[in-house]
């Protein structure tokens, strides 16, 4: 079998030394010059991909919703966590929070709706549930409420003040969570029983820049997006609500005048 092996390599080698010999000078390309197309075509190839690439919108006031959506509503429901983490940038999220507001009605169908509850050891719907069409006839703004007490930070408390909020309405659910996800009752069969009851059929969560998402959250929501966020920014934090806004809706954020 050696044998066999190496006489087929030499023919190989033979067959291709003979190909070699027949190719005219003028057609063979110098090992050289091959190497030196290497970065050209490598450049090329990344500025392709950058072309391609949808450009991502510095802020959210310089970006509007681009692409199909379904034609029904979606109840999007920002939860805020207002755990102890969190204590020193409500400033912030209260004003990401307007400019997202302001945002809405220009971007979100008229029949969409946003519901704001913040949560810790309890809940407290901070702004109930409103249409973007109330949005743009009304200045309505989430109360200053907190739902801090100093105990554990619980979902079970947050969805239970969601499912009252929205009581009877039928339309798709979204879920856009402002959170570090360290909560204390992800396990709680309560939460499964809630979402599904709420018809939450999207998730995001928006986590502060270098936190990664618990297990026993990505367990209990099976979240779909993730965005990381400058707690302490209230332009990155009202873009990142966006972002969230249009993976609720099925879309994508572009700059303006896109």
């Amino acid at each position: 079998m050696t044998k066999k092996y190496a006489s087929f390599d030499v023919q190989q080698g033979q067959a291709a030394r003979s190909k070699a010999e027949a190719i005219p000078q003028g057609g063979r390309i110098d090992a050289r010059i091959a190497w030196l197309l290497i970065p050209f075509a490598l450049v090329v190839v990344l500025l392709a991909g950058m072309m391609l690439r949808p450009a991502v919108p510095n802020s959210l006031g310089e970006s509007h919703l681009a692409g199909p959506r379904p034609p029904t509503p979606v109840n999007v429901v920002v939860l805020r966590d207002d755990s102890g983490s969190f204590s020193g940038f409500e400033e912030m999220r209260n004003d990401a929070m307007a400019q997202v507001l302001a945002w809405a009605p220009g971007n979100l169908r008229d029949d969409d709706t946003i519901t704001v509850v913040s949560f810790a050891g309890q809940a407290i719907v901070t702004m109930p549930t409103t249409s973007i069409a109330e949005l743009a006839a009304n200045d309505v703004t989430p109360s200053d409420a907190t739902a801090r007490d100093g105990r554990n930070t619980n979902l079970v408390p947050a969805l239970r003040a969601v499912e009252d909020a929205l009581a009877r309405n039928e339309n798709a659910t979204s879920i856009v969570a402002i959170t570090d996800t360290l909560v204390a009752d992800t396990q709680s069969p309560d939460v499964a029983r809630l979402l599904r009851d709420l018809n939450v059929t999207s998730m995001s969560v928006i986590l502060p820049a270098g936190v990664v998402v618990n297990d026993g959250w990505a367990d209990a929501f099976n979240w779909e997006a993730e965005f990381h966020t400058r707690s302490d920014d209230t332009a990155s934090i009202a873009l990142a609500v966006g972002q969230a806004l249009a993976h609720a809706t099925g879309q994508h954020l572009e700059p303006a005048g896109s």
